[in-house]
């Protein structure tokens, strides 16, 4: 009975930890629905500031410009690269922290002179625990991706750009490589391609007049498009953790199931052995009863 009475513990614990891990679940499912609206509200703003500097780009000689650079431009950025590293402040999301990271340390390697950005308490500790030295260190304390976070993490690395402190910007994140899967890759966001502006714009039906420039105009729309560009990837890096924990979860509850159904058999078995050799016990001792009567 005291192993009966162990599997029946062990079963009940299994259950209690599925009803965790399908909370988690639902939350997870909850919080990607909810910031994937969030994306899709915020989205035309941007596509539209995108199109209008596209417009602008066709009208100035990029060269003049610290934020953009031709596409066929040789020039190899090898001055100080700011690097920043998108992760989550908990684990259970299956490789995605991991991922994240050892996309990051292949970056680094490529760029030795880098300063470090860190959203997430993962990546934190990670290169805490490593010896890495990071520069700044972005924490929201494991909530959802808003405008406020984009806009400050922009304007510090905005802020490090313009004073020449770095002449370069990757951001290291997670992104959908398709519905059931992601993957960590890097983008650079500083200074921009010309053709991300005009690869897919229209002609310009309306004429606009730029005041006091079309440069300066330029110069001031890029820092606020840059935090719509950090924005979307801190939704698409929160997609993908949520994503990836619903996966894991989901897992762990098919585990649980099985864990359940075979320790249900093993429980059922020793059971049905318990009761089999009390039944035996039983006969034996009421045929030795009546041979001692007979006797």
């Amino acid at each position: 009975m005291a192993d009966t009475k162990a599997i029946a513990n062990r079963i009940n614990s299994i259950k209690d930890t599925k009803k965790i891990t399908n909370a988690m679940y639902l939350i997870s499912s909850t919080k990607l629905r909810k910031a994937r609206k969030s994306l899709e509200d915020i989205r035309p703003f941007f596509a539209k500031l995108r199109e209008q500097i596209g417009n602008i780009v066709r009208k100035i000689d990029v060269k003049d410009s610290r934020y953009l650079v031709y596409d066929d431009d040789p020039v190899v950025y090898e001055g100080r690269t700011g690097i920043l590293v998108m992760t989550a402040d908990k684990g259970l999301a299956g490789a995605y922290n991991q991922d994240v990271i050892k996309e990051a340390l292949r970056i680094m390697g490529r760029h030795p002179d880098y300063v470090l950005f860190v959203m997430g308490e993962y990546g934190k500790h990670y290169f805490a625990s490593h010896h890495i030295p990071v520069d700044e260190h972005f924490n929201f304390a494991d909530i959802e991706p808003s405008l406020y976070q984009a806009r400050m993490m922009a304007g510090n690395i905005m802020d490090r750009y313009d004073r020449g402190e770095i002449d370069s910007v990757y951001v290291i994140y997670t992104d959908f490589r398709n519905a059931l899967a992601s993957e960590a890759v890097t983008y650079r966001l500083l200074p921009f391609k010309i053709s991300h502006f005009t690869e897919s714009l229209e002609e310009e039906e309306v004429e606009f007049e730029y005041v006091p420039s079309p440069m300066e105009v330029m110069e001031k729309c890029i820092p606020v498009y840059c935090i719509g560009v950090i924005y979307s990837i801190m939704v698409y890096s929160f997609c993908c953790e949520q994503n990836d924990r619903m996966i894991a979860m989901d897992a762990a509850n098919k585990n649980a199931d099985d864990l359940i159904s075979t320790l249900t058999v093993q429980y059922n078995r020793l059971r049905q052995g318990s009761i089999t050799q009390e039944i035996t016990e039983i006969s034996a001792s009421v045929k030795a009863g009546k041979r001692e009567k007979n006797q």
